[in-house]
């Protein structure tokens, strides 16, 4: 019994292991249209992130992640052209990501991701 009991408990830690190994980590683009948006994904899904947008302004923003692991959130209109901005997602279990758009120039090419 004390070995099938051993073998049970190595079986769940390989289990768990090869889960933990397939998960993704939370990312954060900004999706263009005609309402710009950011979209979240990879953050634990029921969960609140907490959104925080740095730039001429700073403005933070509560969002709930839904089952699939993904948020969405509208970009605001007083978000200014050819300025510096970042916005970081931190979840409520620590996952965190980041996205900037840098002042060096303007349109496509100062957009990109902070993540490393």
């Amino acid at each position: 019994m004390r070995i099938a009991a051993i073998v049970s408990f190595v079986a769940l830690v390989a289990a768990s292991g090869a889960g933990a190994a397939g998960t993704s980590r939370p990312s954060l683009t900004l999706v263009s249209g005609s309402t710009p948006h950011l979209r979240g994904s990879h953050f634990t899904p029921g969960s609140v992130v907490r959104i925080v947008e740095s730039g001429p302004k700073v403005a933070i923003f509560k969002v709930r992640v839904a089952r699939t692991g993904t948020f969405m959130l509208a970009v605001p209109s007083s978000t200014e052209t050819c300025k510096s901005w970042v916005v970081q997602a931190i979840g409520a279990h620590g996952e965190r990501a980041s996205f900037g758009l840098g002042s060096t120039q303007c349109g496509d090419a100062g957009i990109g991701s902070t993540d490393k």
